[in-house]
């Protein structure tokens, strides 16, 4: 079956299932509305089982992590904020047994919040050494 060339407009689409709802043939409707049988057809036939005229919405591709694999990788990245992501899907993929992406990891911390900037480690410095430190 060859691809869709032309998608009809959504007040085109509305004539042809109000010229439908009048009791009109598929040929009557057709040659009123000067468009080929087959798309009145095809305009009638989603209208009668979506008993919609616009297209509906799909969901577009799946997620390949679930809500509880998101709530592990966030636990992960809070007990350490330095854990790399390669190490974090490593340690998901042996847990749960589903293989992400590396970049999978960083996109769900972004959608949670986690911005990827960490604190840098800094040296410990003591009493005696920070009255060395003060700059006046």
């Amino acid at each position: 079956m060859a691809p869709k060339k032309k998608e009809y407009s959504f007040d085109l689409r509305e004539t042809v299932i109000k010229h439908f709802l009048n009791g009109d043939s598929e040929h009557d409707i057709a040659t009123k509305v000067i468009i080929p049988r087959n798309s009145v057809h095809y305009i009638i036939a989603k209208y009668k089982n979506t008993k919609c005229i616009g297209n509906i919405i799909g969901r577009g591709r799946k997620r390949k992590t679930s809500v509880h694999a998101d709530r592990i990788i966030q636990r992960k990245i809070k007990v350490d904020r330095r854990k790399s992501a390669s190490t974090v899907k490593v340690e998901i993929e042996s847990e749960l047994g589903i293989f992400i992406s590396e970049q999978t990891v960083p996109r769900r911390l972004h959608e949670s919040g986690f911005m990827g900037r960490v604190a840098r480690k800094k040296p410990y410095v003591d009493k005696v050494n920070r009255g060395k430190r003060r700059v006046c």
